[in-house]
């Protein structure tokens, strides 16, 4: 059964998608035989888009870099009328768990079949937004730990990005200012909470740090659509990337974690007020009561200590 409810105390939709119960669990033991890994294709419904030597196909080829499917096990039913579409995209052939074993120029191809598919559903003009995220170990609610990320598009914008867009609306009605071009300022003048930096973009730990080792990464310069980074920026987000969770896993001993991708919906064009951010979220704390009935966070480590322990590693 699918469907999609809307809590009118919250204004949260819940998605509704009880055969999800049926997907294999690698990490209890039975699924010993990975559908992700090369040679196991007719595991997965076919390709909706493979990379294979530096070339894009909208089909399955041999000897790809990444592979785009159809979930098997979808949280929401697709839909040609609303375009609505649950994805996975295999980030390598290889068994590996984490963009921290990947080469970067493997990083970068799954980068950019990120920004293929947003372009897909966007140029559709169906979907309003798309959500791009990874699990990585079972904390984080990952089933298989063969590396790939999902990609969900929906008819709605979730709450959580609506509220990004409306803090940061707000922001920028009172002071004439991007609420993100002012965190940027505000880490660079400040140096405190910066993990790394490169060409064009910047990650630091927030101030106000839901998690431990929790790190923003976004571009210092006005950009809200992720889907328009450049081909020549992608390979350096692609070398940060790899380099901040290589550091978290480091600093926790290769903890669980989540990467959330955050750009802007596509029925707003290029938004004044907002950045596209990757939020990456180590799972080293569990999330209680408190959090649960509230949505307040205590975090034990300050985002200046989580600071610290990464930039020396």
């Amino acid at each position: 059964m699918f469907d999609i409810l809307l809590d009118p105390l919250t204004n949260r939709h819940i998605l509704l998608a009880d055969g999800r119960a049926g997907r294999p669990n690698e990490f209890a033991g039975d699924d010993a035989d990975c559908p992700f890994c090369a040679g196991s294709e007719q595991q997965t419904p076919p390709a909706l888009l493979t990379i294979a030597d530096g070339q894009t196909h909208d089909h399955d080829v041999a000897n790809w870099s990444v592979r785009v499917v159809p979930n098997k096990y979808p949280a929401i039913l697709a839909d040609e009328a609303t375009g609505a579409a649950h994805e996975v995209i295999i980030e390598s052939p290889r068994h590996v768990a984490s963009f921290s074993e990947l080469a970067v120029d493997e990083v970068a191809d799954g980068l950019r079949a990120y920004r293929q598919r947003m372009w897909f559903h966007r140029d559709r003009g169906r979907a309003k937004y798309v959500q791009i995220f990874k699990n990585v170990g079972p904390a984080s609610g990952a089933t298989l730990s063969h590396t790939h990320s999902q990609l969900l598009a929906l008819p709605f914008v979730p709450a959580d990005v609506e509220n990004e867009l409306s803090t940061s609306a707000a922001y920028f009605r009172q002071k004439q200012r991007c609420l993100f071009c002012h965190m940027v300022a505000e880490e660079q003048a400040q140096q405190t909470r910066i993990v790394a930096q490169a060409a064009g973009l910047i990650a630091f730990c927030p101030a106000a740090s839901r998690f431990p080792l929790q790190i923003r990464l976004m571009p210092v310069a006005h950009d809200s659509a992720f889907e328009e980074i450049r081909d020549e920026d992608v390979k350096s987000l692609a070398a940060l990337l790899r380099e901040l969770i290589d550091r978290i896993e480091r600093a926790a001993g290769r903890p669980a974690h989540n990467l959330i991708l955050r750009s802007s919906p596509f029925d707003r064009g290029a938004v004044e007020h907002y950045h596209w951010h990757i939020e990456l979220i180590p799972r080293v704390t569990n999330i209680g009561g408190f959090e649960l009935g509230t949505g307040c966070f205590i975090n034990p480590v300050s985002p200046e200590e989580a600071t610290e322990r990464m930039r020396g590693l």
